[in-house]
């Protein structure tokens, strides 16, 4: 938990990888009819570069990716609060719950939840540092091509 931690999904969560094994943030929609419209979070100053910016955390090395969350919570448009707390337990931190105490002990418990999608998941650096392929769109083509060739989507 970085920052501004709450405890709702956002409505285009998913539980596929994405091309780029990020999703594309500047699409993201507001969870809310009382919140600002997409196109206003998305033209609001400084909302799409911070966007940007929590796609570059994919190609930072692994070891400086919690202090580029660090400067990302530091530095939060308006509106921009449960963006990046979705993003912190799906793909960075995890999120953490309540555990139910031992028998005899006294206080709070809180588990680890992994998140869904590890930074070793996704992290691109050292695939960019040896030229190797960011995506997964090879393996999208082959499946489209056999896909047409037997004529069944499996």
């Amino acid at each position: 938990m970085w920052c501004h931690q709450t405890h709702t999904d956002s409505p285009r969560s998913s539980h596929r990888i994405p091309r780029v094994l990020l999703p594309s943030y500047t699409g993201y929609l507001a969870p809310d009819p009382g919140t600002p419209t997409f196109t206003t979070v998305l033209h609001r100053s400084g909302f799409k570069l911070f966007c940007g910016q929590i796609d570059a955390l994919a190609f930072l090395p692994l070891g400086d990716i919690p202090a580029g969350m660090t400067s990302l919570c530091d530095n939060t448009p308006d509106g921009a609060d449960e963006l990046l707390s979705y993003f912190d337990r799906t793909y960075v931190t995890g999120s953490y719950r309540r555990a139910q105490p031992g028998h005899g002990q006294i206080g709070i418990r809180v588990k680890r939840i992994i998140p869904l999608y590890p930074p070793a998941v996704w992290n691109v650096h050292e695939a960019t540092l040896a030229g190797e392929p960011r995506t997964n769109n090879q393996c999208e083509g082959w499946n489209n091509r056999f896909t047409h060739l037997i004529g069944y989507s499996h």
